[in-house]
């Protein structure tokens, strides 16, 4: 049975340190020159955005665009729920063993991306791993480790070329009945990579948004008299809302993977919820691994990618992307 977790894969604690992310109930917030509203069922957590320079009916006619592109994409991603007029992954996990399933570009093109992940973090990042997510899934809900058989037979339905994509026919599916597909380590990630996109159709120049935690920022926070957008890092050893470190940007984005947030016990030992696929078990090389670089998507899939890895060997491969890596 699956339960219902965030559609992350990953839980991202990473905060402003300047007040451009509305902390209270009250949806927007506007004044002259910065406005700010949040969204609250986009990617099962709390997102922001916050811009600057814009009047009043342009940030409500952007904000409203932007929220829809979200939410159509967090729809389509979502392997919990159906929605009418949509086809989405939970419809793609629950015709496995069929016959091909029409979806939309974007999602085709997205699922597209995930093979290439595949690839990108040699194995690492799987979003075919469902099978084998679904029972740590379950062990954090019970507080009881997965049984070792019920591991590996589950790892046997994870293999990638499982996942059967058409773009030609804008079909995919999945050819392994017992195989299931998890987004949760690049959904977020790709969604920001639109939101950038749609931000910069639309001329909007100064901004930054949280889904999450995952942050895209652009510009400066106007009438602040700063010059960038300042985060602040989530301290894995301190208590929530305390930060080790800051990054300041001005057109980048910020993501980190961590074993802090989601995890259980068993007999003084930690089980987070981030699976390395060679062990079947949470991984065990860092505490939180955080990826800076201009792609929304390629930081989601650094910072997932990295956290299975040695720190000698992910610098090596964030160095080809141009990424900078904290590492705690």
């Amino acid at each position: 049975m699956k339960n219902k977790t965030l559609l992350s894969g990953k839980h991202l604690l990473i905060f402003l340190l300047i007040l451009t992310i509305s902390t209270g109930s009250s949806g927007c917030q506007r004044s002259a020159k910065k406005h700010s509203c949040d969204f609250y069922d986009l990617f099962d957590t709390f997102s922001n955005f916050t811009c600057y320079g814009l009047d009043d009916r342009s940030f409500d006619r952007i904000k409203d665009g932007l929220y829809d592109l979200l939410l159509s994409f967090h729809q389509e991603t979502d392997i919990y729920h159906s929605y009418p007029g949509i086809t989405n992954l939970k419809d793609l996990n629950d015709s496995a063993g069929s016959s091909p399933l029409a979806l939309s570009p974007r999602l085709i093109g997205f699922l597209s991306f995930c093979k290439d992940a595949h690839e990108i973090s040699d194995g690492k990042v799987n979003v075919m791993i469902g099978a084998l997510t679904g029972l740590w899934h379950e062990a954090r809900e019970t507080k009881t480790l997965p049984d070792e058989s019920l591991l590996r037979e589950a790892a046997a339905h994870t293999d990638i070329s499982f996942l059967s994509i058409d773009p030609d026919a804008s079909a995919a599916y999945i050819t392994d009945p017992a195989a299931s597909i998890d987004v949760g380590a690049l959904a977020k990630g790709y969604a920001g990579r639109q939101a950038m996109e749609y931000l910069a159709e639309e001329g909007v120049e100064n901004y930054i948004l949280s889904l999450g935690g995952n942050i895209c920022a652009h510009g400066k926070p106007l009438g602040t008299g700063r010059d960038a957008f300042v985060v602040g890092l989530q301290d894995p050893d301190g208590p929530d809302g305390t930060y080790n470190e800051t990054v300041s940007l001005t057109d980048g984005c910020v993501v980190t993977s961590g074993d802090y947030q989601r995890y259980f016990e068993v007999n003084g030992i930690r089980y987070h919820h981030i699976i390395d696929p060679s062990t079947l078990y949470p991984a065990a090389y860092h505490h939180s691994v955080t990826v800076i670089c201009d792609d929304s998507a390629m930081a989601d899939l650094l910072s997932t990618t990295l956290f299975l890895m040695d720190e000698t060997d992910g610098s090596t491969l964030a160095e080809q992307f141009n990424a900078k890596v904290i590492y705690k």
